[in-house]
């Protein structure tokens, strides 16, 4: 179905057709200077030492993973409510995985939980090797407990910021990594700015960033040494092909210009559905007092299944495109191991009452007016 309004999409313009049209015409489709170049620019804007490009946001929280050495028997842990590659990069390596449940009004992981379940864990000597934090609909996480508790109970964390790219928790930008190991960003064509396909993997650690690079090309070092033929080389560790091609990077270049604009855009709309839904019993997704978030998606909660699932198909009716974020991890036949619906009581909440609506930079305030508007009446 063409809809009218789509739950989100890309923004596109001459500009970025030229940028890719440039690469075109060079010497480099991909492994040329444009990735390079990218990586710096995406390390200024959010203030990180290194940055590291991938073909996608999966490939880069492997790539993490393996870098810091997360192998068979060790503990990673993660929130319910993220889309399944993070689960998936976690058994890639072979590690062990813990759910913990879901604040209801951050749709973020419950730090309470956490903590309780860290203790539980340290008495049993089941503490996890890493954590990786979910900055759900670009809503950042409570970073500075998170830092804590990371102190206390001796975990890294690995922030999966696919849809953070633009968010920031008590002025700094999620990404400069002053609190994690490693944070990683998604460029799909729906996330706040686009490479296609692609990803980032930001760090302040020298040493991880040389893994990572390593890594991310089959694990191969080419000869440095005049005594040694240029075509020499050799695999030193283990290793994937996660390059991102030039192509891809000089979209994301030209997005990057547009970035401030596109999360301005963002949370006008975001805005404008707060103030049209006032009064009514449906619930926003809540920020900490001292975030920006990038508003990659607007979830709205409602107060049963019943009356969501009737809005829904209003919506749905007026060929007004919805979506769900998402389905909890362990409800999946594949995930059903790391646990039942009685045990993560928020997530259940959250999965019988949330709905994903429209919210992109192609969408005007007029039209977030209309879709509120068919909401109400669907009461």
């Amino acid at each position: 179905m063409a809809y009218r309004h789509t739950y989100s999409c890309q923004t596109i313009d001459e500009n970025d057709i030229e940028a890719v049209t440039q690469v075109l015409r060079s010497d480099f489709l991909t492994q040329g200077p444009i990735v390079q170049r990218f990586e710096s620019e995406v390390a200024a804007s959010v203030g990180a030492e290194f940055a590291i490009s991938v073909n996608n946001a999966t490939a880069g929280l492997h790539l993490a993973l393996a870098a810091l050495d997360v192998a068979e028997g060790d503990w990673v842990w993660t929130t319910t409510n993220t889309f399944v590659a993070t689960v998936n990069t976690i058994l890639m390596r072979k590690a062990q995985v813990k759910l913990i449940d879901i604040d209801i009004r951050s749709f973020n992981m419950d730090l309470d939980r956490l903590e309780c379940e860290l203790e539980i864990a340290r008495k049993s000597k089941r503490l996890p090797r890493a954590l990786i934090a979910v900055h759900f609909a670009g809503n950042p996480m409570d970073m500075r407990r998170l830092g804590e508790l990371s102190n206390r109970f001796q975990f890294k964390i690995i922030e999966d910021a696919s849809h953070a790219f633009g968010s920031s928790i008590s002025g700094k930008p999620i990404g400069s990594c002053n609190l994690s190991a490693a944070c990683i960003f998604s460029f799909h064509p729906v996330k706040p700015i686009t490479t296609a396909e692609g990803g980032v993997v930001t760090t302040n650690d020298s040493s991880l960033y040389a893994k990572l690079q390593l890594m991310r090309s089959h694990g191969i070092q080419r000869s440095q040494t005049d005594n040694v033929p240029s075509w020499h080389y050799n695999q030193v560790t283990e290793g994937w092909n996660y390059r991102m091609p030039d192509l891809n990077a000089a979209l994301g270049i030209s997005q990057l210009k547009k970035s401030e604009k596109f999360i301005k855009k963002r949370h006008a709309l975001r805005n404008c559905y707060q103030r049209q839904l006032e009064g009514t019993s449906i619930w926003l997704q809540q920020p900490l007092p001292d975030s920006g978030s990038s508003e990659h998606l607007c979830v709205l909660r409602f107060e049963s299944k019943k009356i969501r699932d009737q809005v829904n198909i209003k919506l749905q009716q007026k060929n007004i495109g919805t979506n769900f974020h998402y389905i909890p991890v362990y409800r999946h036949t594949y995930h059903q191991r790391l646990g039942t619906p009685e045990q993560f009581p928020n997530s259940e909440t959250y999965y019988q009452s949330a709905l994903t609506v429209p919210l992109h930079v192609k969408l005007e305030e007029n039209e977030v007016i209309e879709i509120c508007q068919e909401i109400i009446k669907a009461f």
